[in-house]
């Protein structure tokens, strides 16, 4: 009897993690709606509770992206073209439409000259963190995330928390070959349902 031959993950679409991804937008869309909530009596005090925790759910999608990334990065550690095939690909899924909308705010921020939109604006000196995917860094560096913080781009934190894991992770990957356990093949068999 053979043992069949794994299946790439990137080749596959792994239909059960479409669920876990519905579960992670639910709990970011009820965290958000916690300050729509007026704590006006006992049951609506406990739903905002309820709701807050939906913080988790961007956590479950830094697990899933980590998982899938992981996933094409072994898949595709012994090609040729690793690195460059792997940042190449992150460069135009996601550069082209994030600094189209970072700068498009910006701008249109600044051509509108409007007290309630520019006040809604990343600070002028802050700026340069949101070009360079450091803005989950900016409550550190600033010892706070105050009220002078929260603007139509303080949502791009999460986006900054990936791009720090593509820089590192590839190498990660790359230089670490986990040893297999005795009697155990180097990877095991993928089953398709």
């Amino acid at each position: 009897m053979s043992v069949p031959t794994p299946t790439p993950i990137v080749g596959r679409k792994l239909q059960s993690l479409d669920g876990l991804r519905a579960i992670a937008i639910i709990l970011v869309f009820l965290c958000h709606m916690q300050y729509h909530i007026p704590p006006v009596n006992l049951p609506a005090v406990v739903l905002r509770a309820y709701v807050s925790q939906g913080w988790m759910g961007v956590d479950l999608f830094f697990v899933l992206s980590g998982f899938l990334i992981t996933g094409i990065l072994l898949d595709t550690r012994e090609a040729r073209n690793y690195f460059r095939g792997f940042y190449l690909r992150r460069i135009l899924r996601i550069f082209p439409l994030y600094y189209l909308v970072l700068i498009a705010v910006i701008f249109a921020g600044i051509r509108l000259n409007n007290p309630a939109f520019t006040t809604k604006l990343p600070l002028p000196a802050d700026r340069w963190l949101y070009f360079c995917y450091l803005t989950n860094w900016l409550a550190l560096w600033k010892a706070h995330w105050g009220l002078h913080y929260v603007n139509y781009l303080a949502h791009f934190w999460s986006l900054a928390v990936e791009e720090q894991f593509y820089l590192v992770w590839p190498l990660v990957i790359w230089l670490v070959r986990p040893a297999p356990f005795p009697g155990l093949p180097a990877r095991l068999p993928c089953r398709r349902p």
